[in-house]
């Protein structure tokens, strides 16, 4: 999330003032917790599905199989609600 928010206030030729950075290394330090994380592996078939707007999340990586019948399939699909 860092770098987007700092990149874009880069690119529109904002600086960010000690407190935007002083959030960030807070949120940083929240994120970085492990107390805040949760890690699973999913397996074929699996499906995951988070909210954009109250869960922050990331991938590991990872090394696909050379075989094209085994290669891992990503389908992305954003869903609007009205909350």
């Amino acid at each position: 999330m860092r770098y987007w928010i700092e990149t874009g206030a880069q690119k529109s030729g904002r600086n960010l003032t000690s407190t935007d950075v002083a959030a960030l290394n807070y949120l940083d330090g929240l994120m970085h917790n492990p107390e805040n994380m949760f890690q699973t592996t999913l397996g074929r078939g699996d499906m995951l599905l988070v909210s954009n707007h109250t869960i922050a999340h990331n991938r590991t990586a990872y090394t696909d199989h050379s075989e094209v019948d085994k290669k891992r399939l990503l389908v992305r699909m954003w869903i609007h609600t009205d909350r």
